[in-house]
């Protein structure tokens, strides 16, 4: 009885050891300046706009960001997320443009890679830290929205 005990707590431990828990992975977005973004900036309400300033499809990004911004400002935080660049492109394509959210890069692009980012522009909704909706950024993201926020 005492070795199948033993056994028993050998291989339980072992079990242990080989399947250690894994750490929630970070999420890897910086600020302009290269500092990290916290996990909590992004958990909860987020309304997330991802574009790259290479794209002429991104052009309206931040008009359209603002106009979230003013809109469901209330009810979720609003960012522009630059996928994949350098600060001093994204600086270049902001340059002179009144941005009223804040802009943060996804250098590596982790962040959209977790959630399923495949275009740009795009819309990443979370309510409550969950995917609410993911896809392409309308041209009127309020049809997205006010389901969600309303």
């Amino acid at each position: 009885m005492r070795q199948t005990v033993g056994l028993v707590l050998i291989l339980a431990t072992g079990l242990l050891v080989a399947h250690p828990a894994r750490p929630k992975e970070p999420t890897q977005l910086e600020t302009l300046a290269g500092a990290p973004v916290s996990e909590d900036a992004v958990s909860g309400n987020l309304i997330a706009v991802f574009f790259a300033s290479w794209s002429p499809r991104c052009r309206g990004v931040v008009d359209q960001a603002n106009a979230l911004q003013r809109q469901w400002g209330s009810r979720a935080r609003v960012m522009l997320i630059s996928f994949q660049e350098d600060a001093a492109p994204i600086e270049s394509f902001l340059g002179g443009r009144l941005v009223g959210v804040e802009t943060v890069r996804d250098p590596a692009g982790a962040f959209a890679k977790k959630h399923g980012i495949t275009t740009l522009p795009s819309l990443l909704v979370l309510e409550n830290g969950a995917v609410a909706f993911r896809g392409r950024l309308p041209a009127e993201p309020g049809s997205v929205l006010k389901p969600i926020f309303d």
